[in-house]
């Protein structure tokens, strides 16, 4: 066997052995599904306009994507366009806590309250110089070419009937489908992390562990967590919508 061959022969079986050894696949514990199942019939009864059968078709899509729930990437768009977009619906749990935190004064860290309907000044200040510019030339209001965007906005103000311009229904439409985005994503992310969390305090309970804590990334956050936990002893994280505390195994030696 020459040189040359020698390589050949040798890159070949280098191939073969590659080849023979498989990478191991990691199935993952069928009872995280289980527990994703029974959270998400919990938390999406909690939304309204949005009908049983079409719920059973969003979990249906759900679990048939590629990687299931844990793959938020293959069904988070596809579900928002087809059944929340445009859509009169609510979550009455997110809603609850937000109106409970309002009446109190005061917010967790990173929990994202409703802004409330969208003023037509507000409307204007969403819009840019140039759409301010033709609005004003659609009404021929007169304006400077050096006027600042506060002006533009205290012109177009004053323009008859504003509120049923196309423009400013369109802003104020857009900021709402925004809004309703922004809680549809915290829905879905509150499902996954509390299936998980689930997951997590039964399996630990299966080996023996009898205490658990609940961690909070922020420490002036405690104050809801027990607000939440009073409500509901055996709450698991997220113990309310953005929460971000987590369940820590206590292990006594």
């Amino acid at each position: 066997m020459g040189l040359f061959d020698f390589l050949k022969f040798g890159k070949a079986n280098v191939g073969t052995s590659e080849a023979a050894r498989s990478i191991p696949t990691i199935t993952p514990d069928g009872d995280i599904f289980d527990c994703y199942a029974e959270v998400f019939k919990k938390v999406i009864d909690s939304v309204t306009g949005i009908t049983p059968v079409e719920k059973s078709e969003i979990y249906d899509l759900i679990s048939k994507s590629d990687g299931g729930f844990q793959n938020m990437g293959a069904y988070h768009s596809k579900i928002y366009d087809k059944y929340f977009k445009g859509r009169d619906w609510a979550w009455v749990e997110y809603d609850k806590w937000n109106n409970l935190f309002s009446s109190i004064g005061r917010f967790p860290n990173s929990f994202q309250s409703k802004t409330g309907p969208i003023s037509v000044e507000g409307a204007l200040g969403l819009l840019t110089v140039a759409e301010l510019k033709e609005l004003l030339k659609s009404k021929n209001i007169e304006f400077k070419a050096k006027d600042k965007k506060p002006d533009l906005i205290c012109l177009a103000n004053n323009i008859a009937d504003i509120d049923c311009e196309n423009i400013i229904r369109i802003k104020i439409a857009e900021e709402l489908e925004k809004e309703k985005h922004d809680i549809y994503t915290i829905l879905m992310r509150t499902i996954n992390f509390r299936g998980k969390s689930l997951y997590d305090y039964r399996r630990a309970k299966k080996i023996g562990v009898k205490k658990f804590e609940i961690v909070q990334t922020f420490e002036s956050d405690r104050e809801f967590a027990d607000i939440a936990l009073k409500e509901n002893s055996n709450a698991l994280p997220p113990l309310y919508p953005y929460d971000l505390s987590y369940l820590k195994s206590v292990i006594d030696f």
